[in-house]
C-alpha cells in the first residue's frame, strides 16, 4: 500500500512498494528511475550514507557500517510511476 504522506522507506517496509519521490511531470510521462545524487541513506544503527557514497549496480547497493559493525544493503531496488492528482 502506497502512502501519500510519507516520502522515504524504513526496514519494516521491505517487500513492500513505497513511495519515496515525487514528481511533478505536467503532460510528460517518465519510464526510469535511476536514483542518483541528493539522497541518503541511514542504516539501522544510525550512520548516513549519503548519495556520494552509494551507487546502485543492478538494482543493488551494499556497503558496511563500521560504527555499528553490520552489513547494509538495499537489494532488487524496482521502480513504478503511480499518478496522484
Amino acid at each position: 500500500k502506497q502512502t501519500r504522506s510519507r516520502l522515504g522507506m524504513t526496514e519494516d517496509d521491505s517487500d513492500e512498494w513505497v513511495g519515496i519521490i515525487c514528481f511533478e511531470c505536467r503532460g510528460l510521462e517518465p519510464i526510469q528511475y535511476i536514483p542518483k545524487n541528493d539522497f541518503s541513506i541511514e542504516s539501522t544503527g544510525g550512520t548516513t550514507f549519503n548519495s556520494d557514497d552509494v551507487e546502485f549496480e543492478d538494482g543493488v547497493w551494499a556497503d558496511y557500517d563500521g560504527e555499528n559493525d553490520m552489513p547494509v544493503s538495499i537489494e532488487n531496488l524496482e521502480a513504478r510511476f503511480t499518478t496522484f492528482k
